[in-house]
């Protein structure tokens, strides 16, 4: 066992404690920059691209299932229960509707497609095959087309609407040194390159760290006498979250979030500190709800075209309890935010009892 105990937490080293590091120490030098968030979402969507694959690869099916539904229900309870406990105020966010009503469709989608037996009887084996795993991809090209490419809210639009104001900016310019000064600043050929060379070198990384993960995890779960589809819902689930909680909450966050922290006792009258940093939340939540659109959807519908995916009836438990907080989710911003947030760890505590119970 001494052996696989060093394997996890090697991987949990490389995937959740380097790229942090990597990229404050890169920072602070100027050569990594863009909005945490984004980064967060990219480096999570790498994390859980690559150890669904290594499970796939290596035909274990149930820590694929674990970690895509336990990342699923441990964002949606643990990370976003903590948010609440430590909302500031009493502000009332205002939730994605839309893209949680999409995530309540998919995963009654995936529910049907998972448990064959709600269509053809008991006898059926319940599998994710290739018709399936293509509806799934098809379903995340329609949600992707209208939340990033269609609409006047999409992402393309408002990057246009951003550039525009840019360009309209830099006619204004009369001084041509600053022109050129800023043109310099935005394509620095050597910025780019080190930018690049970064973000592939925390891809390797991460993909190495999840391959220690996935054989330590694999084999502890055996050793533990834990199935490994509670190994994936438990110890996967919480080892691929350890970065993007990181990200979030490193204290080398911008100097912005330390100035709104500071504006937020300065203007706490007119209420406007309170009101950036509800945006914040906002977009967080809707970041995390994308991002379990994309493993439940587009990710999961890649692997089934490789090779369809066995699910098990505790399986299409899992999905049924997931489908349930989505549509409760809706209602949580009614709900004071102490009594929210220690509801839904309370919930969610609950729910790793149930399942190590039940394994």
């Amino acid at each position: 066992m001494e052996r696989e105990i060093i394997k996890y937490l090697c991987g949990l080293f490389l995937t959740g404690i380097v790229p942090p590091i990597l990229i404050r120490q890169l920072q602070k030098g100027a050569v990594f920059s863009g909005i945490i968030e984004n980064q967060r979402r990219m480096l999570y969507i790498v994390s859980i691209s690559s150890i669904s694959f290594i499970s796939a690869i290596n035909k274990n099916t149930e820590i694929l299932m674990g970690t895509l539904i336990g990342c699923a229900i441990f964002q949606l309870l643990g990370v976003y229960g903590v948010n609440k406990l430590n909302a500031a105020g009493n502000w009332k966010e205002k939730l994605p509707v839309s893209k949680i009503q999409f995530l309540i469709f998919c995963t009654i989608l995936l529910l049907f497609l998972s448990a064959d037996y709600l269509l053809r009887g008991k006898a059926v084996e319940n599998i994710i095959n290739q018709v399936d795993g293509g509806l799934l991809i098809f379903l995340f090209s329609i949600y992707f087309y209208f939340s990033y490419i269609k609409g006047e809210d999409s992402a393309l639009s408002i990057y246009k609407r951003q550039y525009e104001i840019w360009w309209k900016n830099q006619k204004k310019n009369t001084n041509k040194q600053e022109q050129i000064d800023n043109l310099e600043r935005y394509s620095s050929r050597k910025k780019r390159i080190a930018q690049i060379f970064t973000y592939l070198l925390l891809i390797v990384i991460i993909l190495i760290g999840n391959y220690f993960l996935f054989e330590g995890v694999s084999k502890l779960g055996v050793d533990l006498e834990v199935s490994q589809y509670c190994a994936g819902l438990t110890l996967m689930a919480w080892s691929v979250n350890l970065l993007g909680i990181l990200l979030e909450n490193m204290a080398w966050k911008s100097e912005d979030n330390v100035s709104n922290r500071e504006s937020l006792e300065i203007e706490c009258e007119d209420g406007e500190a309170l009101l950036r940093k509800a945006a914040k939340e906002e977009k967080k939540i809707e970041n995390l709800v994308e991002g379990i659109i994309f493993s439940m959807t587009f990710l999961l519908g890649c692997i089934a075209l490789i090779e369809p995916i066995m699910t098990h009836i505790y399986m299409i438990y899992d999905l049924i309890i997931l489908g349930i907080i989505s549509i409760l989710f809706q209602f949580i911003s009614k709900i004071d935010n102490r009594l929210a947030g220690s509801g839904m760890e309370a919930v969610y505590i609950g729910f790793i009892v149930y399942t190590l119970m039940r394994s």
